[in-house]
């Protein structure tokens, strides 16, 4: 029974990984979100976002969750921002990914452009690239260093892939904040895109 789980472990890790590695926005989140609970790398590689800076390497893009919003709206919304390539929500997940140009726009514009619009943002989606994360004990000091945090919902940690995915409120917490409290808790963590 153990070996059979195992298989299909690796069975959904490995078809998920196409979908990952193409950056479909729709089949990455989705993927992520059913693959998190059976391999937290690939829930790790699967979501990241790019934070408040304007430096974020090109083919940046922010996932965002909105509460109480007409989905076309704000596609249509956000598309029409220059420098906005793409903007894709996962029907499973309700994270909307806006792929932007860095050289064009940042993401702090693109929040703006969606707080201006009169849509409120539920949850953020950031990867962090966290050094120094070894093993399943460096693991659960980093998922219970997030989990202090007020405004983060939830967490995915991965030794493996050094990664952790963050969702958190924006109109509570930063993600300077979250770089804090990870810096508290002996790690050393930058947004990974």
């Amino acid at each position: 029974m153990k070996n059979s789980l195992r298989l299909f472990i690796v069975a959904a890790t490995l078809a998920a990984t196409p979908a990952l590695l193409a950056g479909d926005a729709s089949k990455e989140c989705c993927a992520a979100k059913t693959t998190a609970s059976a391999a937290c790398c690939a829930a790790s590689k699967a979501t990241a976002s790019t934070g408040a800076s304007c430096s974020a390497a090109e083919g940046s893009y922010v996932m965002v969750k909105f509460k109480r919003a007409n989905n076309n709206a704000i596609q249509k919304s956000l598309a029409s921002l220059d420098g906005v390539s793409a903007v894709e929500t996962c029907p499973e997940t309700k994270f909307t990914k806006v792929a932007y140009s860095k050289d064009k726009v940042c993401s702090d514009k693109i929040m703006a452009a969606i707080k201006s619009s009169g849509y409120k943002v539920e949850a953020q989606r950031i990867t962090y690239a966290v050094e120094g994360m070894a093993c399943g004990a460096c693991e659960t000091k980093v998922a219970k260093a997030l989990a202090k945090v007020k405004g983060v919902s939830e967490s995915h940690v991965c030794s493996q892939s050094k990664q952790a995915v963050v969702d958190f409120n924006p109109n509570k917490v930063s993600s300077d904040a979250i770089l804090a409290a990870l810096d508290a808790a002996g790690f050393k963590a930058v947004m990974a895109n």
